[in-house]
């Protein structure tokens, strides 16, 4: 039995409990540590069944808790790190997705769908995005929808689960995007972060369930 997802479990109740107090420091702290839970689980699975869509799985992880480090650093700057290190985890995952040789005519679709959900939402943010934010949260979105696609696009019946993981992280990046252009709302961290773990650690999970030979 792993104690890494109940680690993460107290620890996302933490952070939001302490976000709700607005005690931002400590928020940062605790969630910095449920991001570390999930490379903790990702290598666990990893040492069960090795293999090379594992270890870009592993990749994708690592950039995704320094996206969430520097997420919770209130500045421009740090947004636009985060914003860096979570595109890098996405290219990251689209290379593992990859390696379980997605279909042509799967991935066609999967792109025609992710488009369509995707290009009105970010069409809906533009007005609220800086002219400096417009191109970046752009490409942004465009290399989301990728990762969503490829993953569907690599599904056969047994590995349905990526593309859920893939849906879900896009929705929790969806839910950060409202909390950060549009009016916030206390529900969109309370929906959104722990779908953001949840879809990280059914990801890392992934690794032992679907193991390809490097």
């Amino acid at each position: 039995m792993s104690y890494w997802p109940l680690a993460a479990i107290v620890l996302v109740i933490a952070t939001l409990f302490l976000s709700y107090r607005q005690k931002t420091i400590w928020a940062a702290v605790t969630k910095a540590a449920a991001s570390l839970t999930m490379i903790g689980f990702g290598l666990e699975q990893l040492n069960l069944a090795p293999s090379e869509y594992g270890h870009w799985v592993i990749a994708a992880l690592i950039l995704g808790t320094i996206g969430d480090v520097c997420l919770s650093i209130k500045h421009k700057l740090a947004f636009m790190a985060g914003m860096l290190a979570f595109l890098l985890g996405h290219l990251a995952y689209i290379y593992a997705f990859v390696q379980l040789t997605p279909t042509l005519m799967h991935l066609t679709i999967s792109v025609l769908v992710a488009l369509i959900v995707f290009l009105p939402f970010y069409r809906w943010l533009l007005p609220d995005l800086s002219n400096s934010l417009k191109i970046p949260v752009g490409i942004y979105m465009a290399v989301l929808a990728l990762m969503v696609a490829t993953a569907s696009g690599s599904v056969k019946s047994e590995q349905i689960i990526i593309a859920i993981a893939a849906i879900t992280f896009a929705v929790s990046d969806m839910f950060v995007a409202l909390n950060r252009f549009k009016p916030p709302r206390w529900y969109y961290r309370v929906i959104g972060l722990p779908l953001y773990y949840v879809s990280q650690f059914t990801l890392a999970y992934s690794i032992n369930l679907f193991s390809v030979s490097t």
